[in-house]
């Protein structure tokens, strides 16, 4: 029997300009995976009505048939950091191959359509997508654009509104409520995410550590510390400091020396994520509103600022090398190679990052983003930009097909897919113990959609972490209070534009 997912998604917050729908534990215990053989990789139930019942998360296929229809599905290609395709061309063995090109062959026969993944190089989806929309053609039935693009074009009014679509069938257990709920605005919902790609789940952003270090400092252990509640950022930041280490005794911490975390500077948002610092609401008919920091969030700001103090041993930005650190080289010139190379105990990235990690000798392992403190309800993991959305094209002439076609694909993708990703790839080839899989489980039930990165209102989130990394550590009241009418006016703008959307 398919083991399935965690996947009840509770609650709406924000944090720090930061959309948080939250999960919850019960009474503070997570269940761990139980361990998988791999048996069942890339199968598909038997076809009875009653099997695919059970097996679909209680999802059936309808009386369809679209006579041969091409499913055209416009899609990234292929990234060596991801696994981004939506179609298989034969089985290989590979538990994420496999799954896909069955999933594939059932849908296709059970409603006579050929899926068909046009496959475009990262960065130039938006071109054939917007020369589509304005010529009035069909040439694309979804397209799967990353968040940041997906923003952008829906403020345009170049997608459907997904809530039109009753077919989707958006409040069955298949969808991430999660997702739909964080994502809508004044309920109109013009991109959600799906379990059809695989790629959703390689950008949840997340922790790893090095076990040898671990053990070397005689530290606690991280996944002891997430269970018992005490996962927090004063606990990294003290283990942080265990482990930097000034090696060549020069009293300048290099690429040479021993550091604490290894990240991009850019990724201070993961940490406001999973400290669940609130800026922005939805008020009761989903339209955003701007909050005034509070005590709070002003101290989940400091303890974000000490974490990334690019000096001392605590962080390296090793890929872009905000810091300006000497000594950087291409065998060390990206946080994962240097974790690899054991130079810093805590590794932050997304978890496609692990497929990189695959021939690794690090033992490593994964946890959640710390919480502010232990009194926060829950941790919380957020979803990089890129993250993929399903989107369909306001010229599509027949969205109730679509909506049809992609409703059995997420339900399928929901048990086969996932299950493949989550358990067998990541189980057998990628993550070294039960603990950590134990681990994505707390964070898939608490990912984070960032509305304000997405759709960038007056620039604040950057502003703050330009604020973060400043010598002279601006206070966040002074950057909330100067960018805050700036903001506010270009939620305001968003709104409208929605509004005037037919």
């Amino acid at each position: 029997m398919m083991k399935k997912l965690t996947c009840m998604i509770l609650g709406l917050a924000m944090a720090g300009m930061i959309v948080i729908s939250c999960g919850k534990e019960e009474n503070g215990a997570y269940e761990k995976p139980a361990p998988d053989d791999g048996s069942s990789a890339g199968q598909i139930p038997e076809e009875s009505g009653e099997s695919e019942k059970i097996e679909y998360m209680g999802y059936m296929f309808p009386e369809a048939d679209y006579g041969g229809h091409e499913f055209k599905i416009l899609n990234f290609e292929m990234q060596e950091w991801a696994y981004t395709a939506m179609c298989a061309e034969e089985q290989t063995g590979d538990a994420i191959n496999d799954s896909i090109y069955m999933r594939n062959v059932v849908v296709e026969e059970k409603l006579g359509i050929k899926i068909n993944d046009i496959r475009v190089a990262w960065g130039a989806m938006t071109a054939p997508l917007n020369n589509s929309v304005k010529a009035g053609t069909d040439d694309y039935d979804i397209a799967l654009l990353n968040a940041y693009e997906s923003g952008k074009m829906a403020q345009k009014g170049m997608f459907l509104n997904l809530n039109d679509i009753a077919a989707l069938e958006l409040g069955e257990p298949w969808w991430d409520q999660n997702a739909n709920k964080s994502l809508e605005i004044a309920g109109k919902l013009y991109f959600t995410t799906t379990d059809s790609s695989a790629f959703t789940y390689d950008l949840m952003c997340t922790m790893f550590f090095n076990k040898q270090m671990l053990a070397d400092l005689g530290l606690e252990n991280p996944y002891e510390l997430v269970l018992g509640n005490k996962w927090t950022m004063d606990k990294l930041l003290e283990m942080m400091r265990a482990a930097a280490r000034d090696t060549d005794g020069d009293g300048v911490f290099t690429y040479e020396d021993i550091w604490g975390l290894a990240t991009h500077a850019v990724q201070d948002i993961h940490f406001f994520a999973g400290g669940k610092m609130v800026l922005v609401d939805k008020d009761g008919d989903s339209r955003p509103v701007l909050r005034i920091p509070d005590e709070r969030f002003v101290g989940a700001y400091a303890k974000v600022r000490e974490i990334f103090t690019l000096a001392n041993g605590y962080c390296i930005s090793a890929g872009s090398n905000e810091g300006k650190t000497a000594g950087k080289t291409e065998e060390l010139g990206s946080p994962e190679k240097f974790f690899m190379a054991n130079k810093a105990l805590f590794l932050g990235q997304c978890l496609s990052i692990a497929q990189m990690m695959r021939e690794s000798e690090t033992d490593f392992g994964i946890i959640p983003h710390p919480k502010y403190n232990e009194s926060q309800d829950s941790y919380y993991s957020l979803m990089d930009g890129n993250f993929p959305t399903l989107t369909v094209p306001v010229t599509q002439n027949d969205p109730e097909m679509v909506g049809v076609v992609m409703n059995a694909l997420t339900a399928v993708s929901s048990t086969t897919l996932k299950y493949a990703y989550y358990d067998i790839s990541l189980n057998n080839k990628l993550i070294r113990d039960e603990d950590s899989l134990a681990m994505l489980d707390i964070e898939l039930q608490n990912r984070v959609y960032d509305l304000a990165m997405i759709y960038g209102w007056g620039d604040m989130t950057a502003q703050f972490r330009q604020a973060a990394f400043s010598p002279t550590g601006e206070n966040p009241m002074t950057v909330f209070e100067k960018y805050a009418e700036k903001t506010q006016t270009s939620i305001e703008k968003m709104l409208n534009d929605f509004d005037e959307i037919e």
